[in-house]
């Protein structure tokens, strides 16, 4: 028997549908962009959960006891592996 860890899919936080639960693997961007999204909470190793993401417009994400609204364009600078 191996001991190796099952293969994961990384892919953007904007992909992520409602319910969806992944672990923050990097935030991506200018370090202006990077920085503030890092403050707001998008850390690596954190996990991140979709509340709502309505077809147009912005996502709701939980991360830990924070609820963020954010745009899916800053969405998709994060890389979370699911």
């Amino acid at each position: 028997m191996s001991d190796h860890k099952p293969l994961t899919n990384i892919i953007n936080l904007s992909s992520l549908g409602r319910g969806e639960r992944a672990i923050i693997l990097g935030v991506h961007g200018t370090d202006g962009v990077r920085h503030r999204l890092q403050a707001m909470g998008l850390r690596t190793g954190r996990e991140a959960e979709v509340i709502r993401c309505p077809r147009l417009g912005p996502m709701q994400i939980r991360i830990g006891s924070i609820n963020l609204i954010m745009r899916r364009s800053d969405a998709a600078r994060v890389s979370i592996s699911v």
